[in-house]
């Protein structure tokens, strides 16, 4: 219970259901005071109406018909008499002479003030009693006094009571509807939470539990599971990594190692010494590569370079680096051929898309059948524009092709050939900031590479 208590939903539940109460009970006052103002009017009618009658009465009639419309025996009756007559909802009234002495009426009301005002009334009780003052001709003075009527009472009475069954029955049940609504919320929380802390601690392949009711509370496990899939993944890509990295790195720091034991050995014969220095020089520029590919990817992942992008003449920029290329393919004896559509543009960034399609080119140069044949081709497509770098080499082996993009990953047919496995991972890196898809066709006779890119990444 104090668990669901202290919520956040719970508190916000009994938030929106005590602000119910005070919006209730605002709406409540507000409908009173609309018709409290109403019968106060209704009243104003009434002795606006009284007085003008009276007036009329005694300047037609006298002061004997006067005397009669006021229901009065006498000409003047005491105080205390007039207060059961008001508390009755009937109207008093005084006529003052120009010196201030009762003339006909209810003496005592001259010492009321005009407005309302609280006056003592039997048994500890008041009444609210309103006087109004008109100034007669030749110094006469009728002041006319009536109490609150019973319909303003009956609205007092109804938003009292309203308040009330707000306050006894609104309350509790705000405070039940927190509860009953909380209680299902943090149930599933606690089981959520516990999930996650067991894969934390423990089991890094389970998932946290998913209802087929699709709520608020499934859309977050469900997105929490991607997350642990794509944790889970880039574990994998670690993994990969490291064991490729420890690989790769393993054979030119023995050939190192290898190297400097032959320096001391040959120390003093300078032309063997000049030999083992130069071949140690290229394996530390392999290892330097490596690393400065391994940065080029972590920077491009970061997504830092997004921040740079602008318009790019795609159409132009294919051509200038398939040019540069041409003399690198003539020394292979194989031939590139270009097709490129002008007027294709991309938003993104230039120096690293001429780095995606020279990775491309050198992987044809590299794995491409000598004699053979490379092609590259760019085109609009629906999305922006597509494309195509792809050789008729052997191409790459079906079990191979899940792989071709992850880091380090080289396969059995490539071991041999000089490099890092860094060259696709970073291609396929520069084509997702992008917002693209790069992807290996598959069924094809060699190895071609399709580059899918938006006008304007999203």
């Amino acid at each position: 219970m104090r668990d669901v208590l202290r919520s956040g939903l719970a508190r916000a539940a009994l938030a929106w259901a005590l602000g119910f109460v005070v919006a209730a009970m605002a709406i409540v006052q507000s409908v009173v005071w609309v018709n409290l103002a109403r019968v106060e009017a209704e009243r104003s009618e009434e002795l606006d109406a009284a007085v003008a009658e009276l007036l009329e009465v005694r300047e037609i009639e006298g002061e004997d018909a006067l005397r009669e419309f006021l229901g009065l025996d006498d000409d003047v009756i005491d105080f205390d008499e007039a207060l059961f007559r008001l508390g009755e909802g009937y109207l008093v009234a005084l006529l003052t002479d120009a010196a201030g002495e009762p003339v006909l009426g209810v003496e005592g009301l001259e010492r009321l003030r005009e407005g309302w005002q609280e006056v003592p009334f039997e048994e500890g009780e008041v009444l609210d009693v309103m006087l109004d003052l008109n100034r007669l001709d030749e110094g006469e003075t009728l002041r006319f006094a009536r109490a609150r009527s019973d319909d303003y009472f009956h609205w007092i009475e109804s938003r009292d009571a309203a308040f009330f069954w707000l306050w006894v029955v609104g309350v509790p049940l705000s405070l039940l509807l927190a509860v009953v609504v909380s209680r299902g919320a943090v149930s599933r929380l606690d089981r959520l939470s516990a999930a996650l802390r067991n894969i934390g601690v423990s089991n890094l392949r389970q998932r946290a539990p998913v209802s087929p009711r699709q709520d608020e509370f499934d859309r977050l496990a469900e997105a929490t599971n991607a997350m642990l899939d794509r944790i889970e993944a880039l574990h994998a890509k670690l993994e990969t990594a490291s064991i490729g990295m420890a690989h790769d790195l393993k054979t030119p720091v023995s050939r190192i190692s290898n190297r400097l034991q032959l320096m001391r050995q040959d120390i003093d014969d300078r032309l063997a010494l000049t030999q083992h220095l130069d071949a140690a020089e290229t394996q530390i520029e392999s290892v330097a590569q490596t690393f400065q590919s391994l940065l080029r990817l972590g920077e491009i992942e970061s997504g830092v370079r997004r921040a740079q992008f602008q318009r790019v003449d795609m159409s132009a920029l294919v051509e200038d680096v398939c040019e540069s290329f041409e003399p690198v393919f003539s020394d292979r004896a194989r031939r590139l051929d270009v097709s490129i559509v002008s007027g294709v543009s991309v938003h993104g960034d230039a120096d690293l898309l001429t780095h995606m399609l020279s990775n491309l080119l050198e992987n044809s140069i590299e794995y491409g059948t000598p004699g053979g044949n490379s092609w590259v081709r760019l085109q609009a497509s629906v999305r922006g524009c597509l494309l195509q770098v792809g050789d008729d080499g052997p191409g790459i082996p079906a079990e191979d092709q899940a792989f071709v993009f992850d880091r380090f990953y080289r396969g059995d047919g490539s071991r041999s050939a000089p490099g890092n496995g860094l060259g696709l991972s970073i291609a396929k890196a520069v084509c997702e900031l992008h917002d693209g898809r790069l992807q290996l066709l598959p069924d094809q006779p060699g190895a071609v590479f399709d580059g899918d890119f938006p006008v304007k990444p999203a």
